[in-house]
C-alpha cells in the first residue's frame, strides 16, 4: 500500500512539474520550455538555480532604471538588506548604482526593500547592453558577479519538469515509520 501511495504521489509530482510561471505560447517551437514572466514588464535575471530573480526595468529614452527583487517563481517581492546594487556595464567605465527605495504602501525602506532605482544616463538610447551585478544577498545567500544581457536576461529556457526531482515519498515513509 505504501508503494502505491508513493507511486501516485510521484506521478502527481511529475505531472505537475514546476508550479510557477509556465508561460508557453501556442505554436512556439520551444513549446515545452519553462520560463517566468516579469511582473513589471522588465528583464528577468535569475539568481542561483531559480532561488530568486532580479527584474530590471529600463527606459532607454530617459535612462531610468527600476529593479525588483523577486522570489524563485518571479511572482512576489523579496525585501533584502542591501542598500544599493552595483553593476558594471560593458563599454562604460563608471559603475551603475541603484539605490534601495522606500514605499509607504509596503512599509519597505532602505535596508529592507525589494525595489531599487536610479538613472543610468550613460545608457540613454542604448536598447541592448551586457552587465554584471557585483553582489546581492537574498535571504542570507550571496550571489556574486551575475552576468546578463539586456533585454534577454540570463535565464535559459528549461524543459517543463526539468527541475531537481522532489521526492515527497521519503518524507511520507519516515512519517509512517514514526507511527
Amino acid at each position: 500500500m505504501l508503494f502505491r501511495k508513493r507511486a501516485r504521489l510521484g506521478a502527481l509530482v511529475l505531472i505537475m512539474g514546476c508550479t510557477g510561471g509556465d508561460d508557453r505560447i501556442e505554436g512556439d517551437p520551444a513549446e515545452h520550455a519553462h520560463t517566468h514572466r516579469a511582473p513589471h514588464g522588465g528583464t528577468l535575471v535569475v539568481l542561483g538555480e531559480e532561488f530568486a530573480h532580479l527584474e530590471l526595468v529600463f527606459d532607454p529614452r530617459t535612462g531610468t532604471v527600476e529593479a525588483y527583487i523577486l522570489d524563485g517563481a518571479a511572482e512576489s517581492g523579496v525585501a533584502i538588506a542591501d542598500r544599493e546594487l552595483r553593476f558594471t556595464v560593458e563599454g562604460i567605465a563608471t559603475p551603475m548604482v541603484l539605490e534601495a527605495r522606500s514605499s509607504a504602501l509596503t512599509g519597505e525602506s532602505p535596508g529592507s526593500s525589494s525595489r531599487f532605482g536610479g538613472h543610468w544616463t550613460d545608457l540613454i538610447e542604448d536598447e541592448q547592453f551586457r552587465a554584471t551585478l557585483a553582489l546581492i544577498t537574498v535571504r542570507g545567500i550571496e550571489f556574486r558577479e551575475i552576468v546578463f544581457g539586456f533585454p534577454e536576461g540570463n535565464e535559459e529556457p528549461r524543459e517543463v519538469g526539468e527541475h531537481d526531482p522532489v521526492d515527497l515519498g521519503e518524507k511520507h515513509e519516515e512519517e509512517q515509520d514514526e507511527h
